[in-house]
């Protein structure tokens, strides 16, 4: 049973490190990864999902984006937001988008500037994961069982070491 508990913690431990070199691999080729925060684009994007996103130069923008496509941009208030393309000018350096989700107001024109990145994928629900693993309970509540572990596992060696001394004592 043991060596059941090594080999799950190496292939966990082979997954994570397989994940986080993926991740590198796609930033260093200019996708970037952003974390979901509202459903404006359900039921295609849910909330709580990580999209990667092609990052392009300014003077790319319009040779890739296209009416339909889903675009990062930076809104008025300086937040990233993904929403679907519904109109192009390039002429003018124009672009609006509008979320996907019955109801969703048509967003403000933007520029090339504004411009974050071209949606490429979606991994549903990862986004939650993240957040957790991040936060400052979870963190502490991580730590307090790897000690409350380690105080365990040498608590019983002890009382092992105990029992073997004891039974050498009485053979004696």
């Amino acid at each position: 049973m043991k060596k059941v508990f090594h080999y799950i913690g190496y292939i966990t431990a082979g997954i994570l490190v397989l994940a986080i070199i993926a991740h590198f691999a796609l930033y260093l080729f200019g996708y970037r990864a952003l974390v979901v925060v509202s459903g404006s684009m359900e039921p295609d994007i849910k909330t709580g999902s990580v999209i990667y996103i092609k990052t392009y130069d300014q003077d790319e923008i319009y040779e890739h984006v296209d009416v339909g496509d889903y675009i990062t941009f930076v809104n008025n208030e300086g937040n990233n937001v993904t929403h679907a393309v519904i109109y192009i000018n390039p002429a003018a350096d124009e672009i609006q988008t509008q979320g996907i989700r019955d109801g969703a107001a048509i967003d403000d024109k933007i520029s090339s500037a504004d411009f974050v990145g071209k949606f490429v994928f979606t991994i549903s629900y990862l986004g939650f994961v993240i957040k957790i693993i991040g936060s400052q309970t979870f963190i502490i509540a991580f730590i307090s069982v790897i000690v409350t572990s380690y105080l365990i596992m040498a608590i019983i060696k002890e009382i092992k070491k105990g029992k073997a001394e004891n039974n050498k004592t009485k053979t004696e």
